[in-house]
């Protein structure tokens, strides 16, 4: 089933890609795509900044390939499609973990809540590396959870792996190691045992301390092979990436709710969450009000280990904004990684209030 809405959505946006444009930041993403296949930019004075390579790289593959070696698509197009693409892929990927952890009722609410969400939608279209990178996210939660239950040699790969992934589409991915130990420290908080001198062998539920050490350490490993096979400088870019990322917008005013504020001087807390209020359909979020008490409570009470992990992957990425020099503008793609946990909050509470009216009925 998640297969089938996935495709589906793939096929539904190939329709519209036609009537989406480029963004202001494509002279920084298309230069660089060329730049990391050894290609002479269209414009030498872009394409050196440290975003994350795979997300500059494969849709300008997707031009090359369909565009100026085969004709086939317009060059606009071409390069949203690998964007689309991805998009759709999200959808599985929240199928498949939110079956995982709810079942298949919510599963099905939350990819096609996902699919359906207006800036989801737009993202996915014309937004080179934020879409692209809250689907990695994703995908590298889901690899982690598969590898805590399922323990198998090929998950000890993909887990790290879709670290790797992940980084190297945006460096948002560094968001990883708080909300999978929130997860860890939340969700098994009854199981946790460290028993010095032997705090090697203690584990986090089933998972022994010196395994999250080689997936840590594989994670690392992976991200920095990834990072060097693109740059020709790759200690410099990477020392780079984390000046521009953490004083690139300082003092870029925003507006938010008929105010303007300035990065870094003023920008409110509650910034993420009050856009995600601004831009989610009201049904929607009556099911996420209703999906986030259920999942509370099941934290707290330890109904469900999964609960914790919704909530530290959607309150990591909202709340970062407590600390006041995080860059943002342009409503929430600067959190869409959040999205994700939302819809899947939003899915939990639409299969509670299914049951409700079933139960009526």
């Amino acid at each position: 089933m998640g297969l089938l809405l996935s495709l589906l959505f793939l096929f539904i946006n190939l329709l519209t890609n036609q009537d989406y444009g480029y963004t202001w930041d494509l002279p920084h993403h298309f230069n660089a795509g060329l730049r990391h296949l050894g290609l002479q930019p269209l414009d030498a004075s872009f394409g050196t900044q440290p975003y994350g390579p795979i997300a500059d790289t494969l849709p300008v593959l997707g031009w090359l390939t369909f565009y100026k070696n085969w004709h086939l698509l317009p060059p606009d197009e071409v390069y949203h499609l690998f964007l689309i693409i991805v998009g759709a892929l999200g959808i599985y990927i929240i199928y498949k973990i939110a079956k995982e952890m709810f079942g298949t009722t919510t599963a099905l609410f939350s990819a096609t809540i996902l699919a359906l969400y207006p800036r989801y939608l737009g993202h996915i279209h014309n937004n080179m590396k934020d879409g692209p990178s809250a689907v990695a996210i994703a995908f590298a939660v889901w690899m982690f959870v598969k590898w805590t239950k399922k323990r198998s040699k090929i998950f000890y790969v993909l887990a790290p792996l879709s670290v790797a992934i992940a980084f190297n589409t945006k460096v948002n991915a560094l968001l990883l190691v708080p909300i999978l130990g929130l997860w860890l420290i939340l969700g098994f908080r009854d199981q946790i045992s460290i028993k010095i001198p032997k705090i090697f062998t203690s584990t986090i539920g089933k998972i022994c301390v010196t395994e999250l050490l080689s997936y840590s350490v594989l994670s690392i490993i992976f991200s920095l092979l990834f990072w060097f096979l693109f740059w020709p400088n790759p200690v410099f870019q990477l020392t780079e990436l984390f000046r521009h990322f953490s004083g690139t917008l300082h003092g870029f005013n925003v507006l938010y709710f008929g105010k303007i504020y300035y990065v870094g001087i003023n920008t409110p807390w509650h910034y993420a969450l009050g856009y995600f209020l601004a831009v989610t359909p009201f049904l929607m979020l009556i099911f996420v009000f209703i999906g986030l008490i259920k999942l509370i409570t099941d934290t707290i009470f330890l109904k469900n280990r999964y609960s914790a992990l919704v909530l530290a992957w959607f309150f990591v990425p909202t709340l970062k904004y407590l600390h006041p020099n995080i860059g943002v503008f342009d409503d929430i793609r600067h959190f869409l990684e959040a999205v994700f946990p939302l819809c899947i909050m939003a899915g939990v509470g639409a299969t509670i209030a299914l049951s409700f009216i079933l139960i009526k009925l």
